[in-house]
């Protein structure tokens, strides 16, 4: 059953916007023609070079609810904040500007969040590769989680593509005081553990909502960037370890996965510096983590054996991974 009441419940949709002409039309597009209508939409230009601010500025044009803000390029945690700065709505929602939404994500997730009487809701999503006719439904596990630890935990222990702002529905007083941090690359990494504390439950349903476009020139997995993504993970730890002490081998699980990740991209990239924080790292997670998958514990196996030995057999596991998905496709 339906809880929605339109005028009491107004969403702010915020999406930065970095050269991503290909694709904004259509995002911007999937906002103007949701179900629930309710909404303002905040677009942050943060610097364009191409003509993004351009088509935003037609959305301005044809539809009071859309908003457009042109600064300087200062990234996308800062074009976030600015965002959140402008928004009145109840409740804010995320959008990067080269996904796009289903017809009826906002009311999926405020519905969910309405009946659960959640300060956060989420759904699935598809993963696109290249058009929508080449996808993949990530489903996510349906829930209702109304414990801060378990929450944590639910992310944690998910080895979906969760740790992200952008899939998720938030009540306002969530952003009350927090903010991105700006100059921060992976930044959905670092705040995700400060969100889920303030909001302390969340709505789960398995319902595809978004589009999520797998991009060559994304930062994601970039071996230039993992120094920023080592640092979002080592932060997330010491989160948990504070507020959460009971979960820490879980955490520590989380670690040592995504830094065997770290040492095989620095050991492609010749890296030597990175590659040497990430051993360190990973030989600092080991002890007392839960071992909890057979992965990490063939990781940490090769690991005592030699960390050069666990890079190289990353780097082999990650091309038949990709030549098994590629031949699926």
């Amino acid at each position: 059953m339906s809880l929605l009441n339109e005028q009491e419940n107004c969403v702010s949709v915020i999406i930065p916007i970095y050269n991503t002409e290909t694709y904004l039309y259509h995002c911007l597009e999937s906002v103007r023609k949701q179900s629930y209508q309710n909404l303002e939409v905040w677009m942050i230009d943060d610097g364009s070079r191409d003509q993004s601010a351009s088509i935003a500025k037609k959305f301005v044009q044809m539809d009071s609810r859309f908003h457009l803000i042109q600064q300087d390029n200062k990234g996308l945690s800062a074009a976030r904040n600015v965002g959140l700065d402008h928004a009145t709505g109840d409740w804010i929602a995320f959008l990067d500007s080269d996904d796009r939404y289903t017809k009826h994500t906002i009311e999926i997730l405020l519905n969910a969040a309405l009946s659960a009487h959640t300060k956060m809701s989420m759904g699935s999503f598809y993963k696109c590769y290249s058009n929508l006719h080449k996808k993949t439904t990530i489903h996510i596990d349906p829930v209702h989680l109304t414990d801060r630890t378990a929450l944590q935990m639910y992310f944690i222990m998910s080895r979906k593509k969760i740790d992200n702002v952008w899939l998720k529905l938030y009540q306002k007083e969530i952003f009350e005081k927090l903010r991105f941090p700006v100059g921060v690359l992976y930044e959905d990494t670092y705040i995700l553990s400060h969100i889920l504390d303030i909001a302390g439950n969340c709505k789960i349903v398995d319902e595809p909502i978004y589009y999520y476009y797998k991009r060559k020139d994304s930062i994601t997995g970039d071996s230039k960037n993992m120094d920023s993504f080592l640092i979002a993970i080592l932060h997330r730890w010491q989160h948990i370890k504070k507020y959460h002490p009971q979960i820490e081998p879980y955490v520590k699980d989380f670690v040592l996965e995504n830094t065997c990740m770290i040492l095989g991209l620095s050991y492609l990239s010749k890296n030597k510096s990175l590659w040497k924080r990430a051993v360190k790292s990973f030989r600092k997670a080991i002890p007392n983590a839960a071992l909890h998958s057979f992965y990490i514990k063939m990781s940490i196996i090769l690991f005592r054996i030699s960390p050069l030995l666990l890079s190289q057999m990353w780097c082999v596991y990650t091309k038949c991974k990709k030549l098994m998905q590629s031949a699926r496709l």
